[in-house]
C-alpha cells in the first residue's frame, strides 16, 4: 500500500542498503528511477499522471544520491541489479515494472538482466542497450563525459566552478529544451551534487563503467519499451535501432522528435501517452 501522502519520503533498509523514496498511488507498482544529473523529484509529473491512471509509483534517491543512501558497496552493472531487488524486498514487493532514465535506466537494464523474474516489463529512457552503443572515431566527442568522469579529479574539477558542468550537460544533451522546468531542474541538480559526497557517489557509476563487461551478454527476457530523443547523437541513433536484437523478448523503440535526453521531460504528454499504453497491453 502506498503513502496517504504522495510527497512524504520514506526510508526503509534491507540487506544493509538503506534507500529514501516517495511512495504515491493505488494499483500495479511501478518504479521510477532517475538519472545524472538529476534528482527523484525529475519524475513528479509523471508520477502523478501515473497515479491518475490507476497505479502506483516508488520513485528512489538512486544509490549515493542522498546521505539517507550512502553504502560501501560497489556500482558495477551486477551491484545495480541488486539494488533494484534490494528496493523491492525492502517494499516487500516481488516484482514491478521499472521506468528509468539516464543512470536508473542503466539499472533497469541490469535488473532485466540478472533479475528478469522481478521485472514485469521496463523502459529505458535516453540510453539504448549498453551493448549497442559503437561511436565511430569521429563521434568521440559525444562521449567525452565519460572519460572526463573517470579522472581522479572529476570531482574537485567539478566543484571548483560551483557545477557549472550540469548546466552544460543539460544543455549539450537537451539542446532545444528551454523553461522553467529545466531551469529547476538544473538547480536542484547543483544543490544535490554540491554536497561533495554526493558528487563523488555520483561520479562513481561512471568510475565503475566498464566497456568490455560480459554482464550484459545475455540476451534480456522482459518486454521493454526503449524511448529516445530526435536530437540525440547519431551514435545513439544506431543504437537505438539495434537494441532489439538483444533482446529475446518484445523490446519497441520509440523515438519522440524534437526531444533530447530527457524526452520525459520535454514532451511528456508523447512519453506519458506511449508509457501508458506499454504498461496496459
Amino acid at each position: 500500500m502506498s503513502a496517504d501522502n504522495p510527497d512524504t519520503w520514506h526510508e526503509a533498509t534491507v540487506g544493509g542498503q538503506a534507500f529514501r523514496y516517495l511512495d504515491s498511488g493505488e494499483g500495479p507498482l511501478v518504479v521510477l528511477l532517475h538519472g545524472f544529473p538529476d534528482i527523484p523529484d525529475s519524475w513528479d509529473a509523471v508520477r502523478t499522471r501515473l497515479n491518475t491512471a490507476g497505479y502506483r509509483t516508488v520513485v528512489p534517491y538512486l544509490r549515493g544520491y542522498h546521505p539517507a543512501t550512502f553504502s560501501d558497496r560497489a556500482f558495477k552493472s551486477d551491484d545495480l541489479a541488486d539494488d533494484f531487488a534490494l528496493l523491492l524486498d525492502a517494499l516487500g514487493e516481488s516484482s514491478a515494472a521499472v521506468v528509468g532514465h539516464d543512470w536508473g535506466a542503466s539499472v533497469a537494464y541490469s535488473a532485466a538482466t540478472k533479475y528478469p523474474e522481478r521485472v514485469t516489463k521496463f523502459v529505458p529512457v535516453g540510453i539504448p542497450h549498453p551493448l549497442t552503443i559503437k561511436p565511430k572515431p569521429t563521434e568521440a566527442a559525444a562521449g567525452r563525459h565519460f572519460l572526463y568522469f573517470k579522472l581522479p579529479w572529476a570531482s574537485v574539477t567539478g566543484r571548483a566552478f560551483d557545477l557549472k558542468l550540469v548546466d552544460r550537460l543539460y544543455r549539450r544533451w537537451s539542446p532545444n529544451w528551454d523553461g522553467p522546468a529545466r531551469e529547476q531542474s538544473v538547480t536542484e541538480a547543483v544543490q544535490t551534487l554540491r554536497d561533495k559526497r554526493v558528487l563523488r557517489n555520483a561520479l562513481a557509476y561512471y568510475k565503475a563503467l566498464n566497456p568490455f563487461d560480459r554482464f550484459f551478454r545475455p540476451k534480456i527476457a522482459v518486454p521493454a519499451l526503449v524511448v529516445g530523443g530526435g536530437d540525440d547523437p547519431d551514435v545513439f541513433q544506431r543504437a537505438y535501432a539495434a537494441t532489439p536484437a538483444r533482446f529475446s523478448a518484445p523490446c519497441e523503440v520509440v523515438i519522440i522528435d524534437g526531444a533530447g535526453h530527457w524526452p520525459h521531460r520535454e514532451r511528456e504528454a508523447e512519453f506519458v501517452a506511449a508509457l501508458l499504453d506499454f504498461l496496459s497491453a
